[in-house]
């Protein structure tokens, strides 16, 4: 019987997690094992893409059987269909006791590995498009029970919050982090778990091809023999969690390209965050000129986008409209559009008050 006291304690832990960035690995453990499962799984969902699957360490090497298709058909994926309307499921709610009893999936894969009954649950999006958590018991327990199902859709709203608050909170983590590198005009692109680029700042926009463009969605090295390095580092990135740099070649002759990948670390980080990684496309030539940025209060009291954070910014340090150009490479015109957004959006008429409004709120 699951202790619903030990239950509560971790999905707060799962809550905290969410908010402030501390590993899931822990308190989801804690949970599996308050609801008497041998351990559980977080599952994301996405049109197009394998599944990610985040399991606690007492199931890692089942679930990576799992992934890598070494299992008969799992009848769940043809019958199983949840939505937010609807609370933790067990197999009883989808399939007769003879039905369990005689599948392969069943008697072939779960048992033999320590696994047998389940109950999940959605907790954000949709079954297309979601993440699922799954608790999993041994064959040595009971299948959950209706009172025990209650208990765990009692903590259910919580859950549910925490994994609003993830990909919220992880997105947050990887603009701050993009906002430094804008600051000194690099070209910024956001890449998901696969490696594709999810968006771009317009200096990157501005860059692409002359050591880097994009093919079917992935950034592609303008050079073919340079492509194996920047599949090298993308992947370290977004999938190991690792930094990895490589040097390019431009068309621009005056110019020594070098593209970095940063990873966005944070709690969940593969089943929560959108952005996984940040490809920095650096100019080694170009001496960068930092300006202190927008307080992120004034930046969301003004409602100004990244692009217009990054031109005010550097208005504010002295730069003029064609040196911001050149800093962010992107056009004048382009410029001068985001300076008219954000003269608007400031409820300001000159660069020079907003220059003066800028300093008085630094």
């Amino acid at each position: 019987m699951l202790r619903f006291d030990a239950v509560h304690r971790a999905v707060e832990g799962l809550m905290e997690g969410a908010l402030i960035g501390a590993p899931w690995d822990e308190p989801l453990l804690d949970l599996a094992l308050a609801a008497e499962a041998a351990g559980a799984t977080l599952v994301r969902t996405q049109p197009g893409s394998r599944d990610i699957v985040l399991p606690t360490r007492s199931i890692a090497a089942p679930v990576a059987e799992y992934n890598a298709g070494l299992h008969p058909p799992d009848p769940r994926t043809r019958r199983v269909v949840m939505t937010l309307d609807e609370g933790f499921k067990t197999d009883f709610d989808h399939f007769a006791t003879e039905e369990i009893e005689r599948d392969p999936f069943y008697a072939e894969f779960l048992r033999p590995r320590g696994l047998r009954w389940h109950a999940c649950a959605l907790i954000a999006g949709t079954p297309g498009d979601g993440v699922f958590l799954s608790l999993k018991r041994s064959p040595m327990r009971d299948p959950y029970q209706a009172e025990e199902i209650a208990a765990l859709d009692h903590v259910l709203p919580r859950l549910r919050a925490a994994a609003l608050i993830a990909p919220a909170m992880a997105e947050t983590r990887a603009e701050d982090q993009a906002q430094i590198f804008q600051r000194r005009g690099e070209g910024v692109f956001h890449l998901d778990r696969q490696g594709r680029v999810l968006r771009m700042n317009a200096v990157a926009e501005g860059m692409l091809g002359r050591a880097v463009r994009l093919a079917g969605g992935r950034l592609t090295a303008c050079f073919a023999d340079e492509q194996p390095g920047v599949n090298r580092i993308v992947a370290a990135a977004t999938t190991l969690g690792q930094p990895g740099l490589v040097r390019l070649t431009s068309a621009d002759p005056g110019s020594r390209p070098l593209l970095l990948a940063t990873p966005n670390i944070g709690a969940g980080r593969d089943v929560f965050a959108a952005t996984a990684a940040l490809a920095v496309l650096v100019d080694a030539r170009r001496h960068p000129v930092m300006a202190p940025p927008l307080p992120r209060p004034v930046r969301d009291a003004f409602g100004l986008t990244p692009t217009e954070s990054s031109v005010a910014a550097l208005l504010a340090v002295g730069l003029s409209p064609g040196d911001i150009a050149d800093h962010l490479g992107i056009g004048r015109g382009t410029v001068r559009n985001h300076l008219k957004a954000v003269l608007h959006k400031t409820e300001t008429t000159r660069q020079a008050e907003l220059v003066a409004l800028l300093s008085r709120l630094q």
